[in-house]
């Protein structure tokens, strides 16, 4: 036997098989050996076996997949399901034979979005008073109500909301009872807002 080439992927189990080389009729006998040093019971197998027969007998044995198997031979040479066994090099009545896994096909995990919590009190009221100061600087002499005001605006929210859900996160809202009893969560936010049944529980939001 001539020098075996590397096999095309990590090699994970040999298999020798044994048979009369001058007797094409009968049966091989295959032993599997496994890298962690165990074997399985030897599988007898006619010289025409094909090889996906003998694949499926090794998968049933070695408790693998069918499709995760690829047997190489002599010279790393591959043989087709339709092939029989007997078409291997079976050299002085021994047979050397790689199984190969086949390398898994590229996927790209699925990716669950990061979850990031919006206090939706604190980022509503910050808002309102990023907005407060904003007009209060443009209409300093104006005595408009709705622009000066201290107070809590949904908006705030909602463009929190945008900015994390832009950035691939998914943002889920939480605020105090009180807070959505005094300013009600508006309805395209009710899905995304969960709010704490316990007014002053220091461990809400």
């Amino acid at each position: 036997m001539g020098t075996k080439q590397a096999a095309p992927t990590e090699i994970t189990r040999s298999i020798v098989a044994s048979a009369a080389p001058a007797d094409t009729t009968g049966l091989i006998e295959v032993e599997v050996s496994l890298m962690s040093g165990d074997a399985l019971q030897p599988l007898s197998v006619p010289y025409t076996c094909p090889i996906s027969e003998l694949k499926r007998l090794i998968a049933k044995r070695a408790q693998i997949t069918l499709e995760d198997i690829k047997l190489v031979g002599p010279g790393a040479v591959k043989l087709e399901d339709n092939q029989a066994v007997g078409d291997w090099n079976v050299s002085n009545g021994k047979l050397q034979l790689d199984l190969v896994r086949k390398p898994a096909a590229k996927t790209t995990p699925h990716q669950v979005a990061k979850t990031v919590v919006i206090n939706c009190a604190n980022v509503g009221t910050v808002y309102s008073e990023s907005r407060r100061q904003l007009y209060a600087e443009k209409l300093s002499s104006s005595s408009e109500s709705g622009a000066t005001k201290k107070g809590f605006d949904w908006d705030g929210v909602r463009r929190a909301f945008d900015f994390y859900e832009s950035h691939g996160l998914q943002p889920q809202g939480v605020c105090k009872n009180r807070t959505a009893v005094l300013s009600p969560v508006p309805s395209d936010l009710k899905s995304k807002v969960i709010i704490c049944p316990i007014v002053d529980d220091q461990r809400c939001p």
